[in-house]
């Protein structure tokens, strides 16, 4: 019994020894992982980096010479790779877009199609089949075969509506222009497109030009877009004149207020008054979209006070007695010469004063010559009264003013001639500017026939001098009693005895 208790316990005591010893090896093995795991990893950087020298070697052992180039002497000069490579550079950024990516190239889009991009006037010629007046004895109508001048000028009236006149000849002032040959056109934009309607063909607007398209359908002409300039913009005042306002100076002026731009405000009131006087104004008016007839762009010349020569934006409209050129309330233009807004327009004025006697009665009426943008509206008009809102006549002189009609017209290069202190002066003033533009042809062949009239007239007045002179010394060689003296007879026909 005593033995196999002591075999027992033997047997225990191996037992603790060998799971001590058991334990130890455990946590020593545990202690040397990291340790050897570091090693191992220290061990494959070295081995990478031996490869990656072993790779570059091989690289090295495996590179061309570098390439060389001829000099002119013969020298053999290396080529620099770093240049090459920028020379590539430089070649790839030549390369188009296309050449670049194969993405589809983006087209820029078109300004949309605005009221302000389509107002003005145009101009081409239209097949005259389509284009004849409706009176079949016209001129227009006998050369109905033959292609005609056609002009239209369109204006916005907002609300993508607008109203437009079209001419046969041309625009009003030109030669040729036939203004009882008039049709009026309406229409409303619809995005990019306008079309106008009122005549025989259908108006298809852009913004440079028109397209006319008959009922059958046929593109019958092209009108293109035109810009006319004053025959009188900046007009220089001559040796004599008054300058009222040249942009640097109210001075002349009372009262007289500058825009934001520089230029002078209506309302304006000029100061030097003369009884018979040349005024050159120029004008730029607001366009005004949503707004008709009197509320349109509305100021006046107040001629002493008394008597309005109209402004207004009466563009694309037919002449009444207050539209643009109009002397107020009494006489129309002669033609609508008016411009479209926001470009600068010109004024000149001939004004004669009434004369009155010591009584203070009235013996002469006024008298009126205008140009609107350099063609004549008013030709020598009597005016026998004020005008609208104008001041009473009576023989004491007032001044001119540039109406306040709560518009914002502006005004500049205003100057005036008092033709009591200088007569003579030729008036109107016509721009340096207008001979640098290219002539009208027709105009030009005008004015050419026009000198070979005069040539003929004058080549016939002398023709018939030379014959009255002929004659006379004929007459007087008949008369003259027969005598041995001897006499000479002048050109006058007068004998003188020696």
């Amino acid at each position: 019994m005593k033995f196999v208790r002591l075999h027992f316990a033997l047997a225990a005591a191996l037992l603790c020894l060998t799971t001590s010893a058991w334990s130890q090896e455990t946590q020593a093995d545990a202690d040397k992982k990291p340790a050897e795991k570091a090693t191992d990893q220290k061990s494959a950087e070295e081995a990478t980096d031996q490869k990656a020298g072993e790779t570059a070697t091989d690289q090295k052992a495996g590179e061309k010479p570098a390439e060389k180039v001829k000099t002119k002497d013969g020298a053999d000069l290396p080529i620099d790779p770093a240049k090459d490579a920028k020379a590539e550079q430089k070649d790839a950024e030549k390369k188009s877009p296309a050449e670049k990516s194969d993405a589809p190239k983006q087209e820029k889009k078109p300004e949309p199609v605005s009221d302000l991009s389509l107002l003005g006037e145009f101009v081409g010629q239209v097949d005259g089949d389509d284009s004849a007046a409706k009176d079949k004895e016209s001129e227009t109508a006998k050369n109905a075969k033959k292609s005609l001048k056609i002009a239209l000028q369109l204006r916005p009236l907002g609300n993508n509506q607008f109203d437009g006149l079209s001419y046969v000849g041309g625009l009003p002032g030109e030669l040729g222009c036939e203004l009882k040959e008039v049709t009026r056109y309406i229409g409303r934009r619809n995005g990019d497109t306008l079309i106008l309607s009122g005549g025989k063909q259908a108006i298809f607007v852009d913004a440079e030009g028109c397209t006319l398209i008959d009922a059958k359908g046929r593109n019958v002409g092209r009108l293109n877009r035109t810009v006319r300039i004053s025959k009188s913009i900046d007009a220089r005042p001559p040796e004599g004149a008054i300058v009222i306002f040249d942009g640097k100076s109210t001075d002349q002026l009372s009262p007289g207020t500058f825009t934001d731009e520089g230029n002078l405000k209506h309302g304006a009131v000029i100061s030097p008054m003369a009884q018979d006087f040349d005024l050159h104004v120029e004008f730029k008016l607001p366009l005004l979209f949503d707004q008709l007839d009197q509320a349109r762009g509305n100021s006046g010349l107040y001629l002493h006070s008394r008597y309005e020569c109209q402004v207004l934006d009466s563009f694309a409209t037919s002449p009444v007695i207050n539209s643009s050129g109009a002397i107020y309330q009494f006489k129309p233009a002669d033609l609508n010469a008016a411009l479209p807004p926001t470009v600068w327009q010109t004024y000149d004025i001939r004004f004669t004063a009434p004369r009155w006697n010591s009584s203070g009665e009235k013996t002469r009426n006024a008298r009126i010559s205008s140009w609107l943008n350099g063609i004549q509206v008013q030709n020598d008009v009597e005016v026998k009264s004020k005008t609208g809102m104008g001041a009473e006549e009576e023989p004491t002189l007032l001044p001119t003013k540039l109406q306040d009609h709560k518009d914002a017209v502006q005004f500049r290069n205003v100057w005036m001639i008092d033709r009591g202190l200088t007569p003579g002066i030729e008036f109107p003033v016509w721009s340096s500017k207008d001979a640098d533009r290219p002539k009208d042809e027709s105009v030009s062949k005008d004015a050419a026939d026009s000198k070979k009239v005069d040539s003929k007239k004058a080549e016939g007045s002398k023709k018939a001098e030379a014959s009255k002179k002929e004659e006379v010394s004929k007459k007087a060689s008949a008369e003259k009693p027969e005598t041995s003296d001897t006499s000479v007879t002048s050109d006058s026909g007068d004998a003188t005895a020696k």
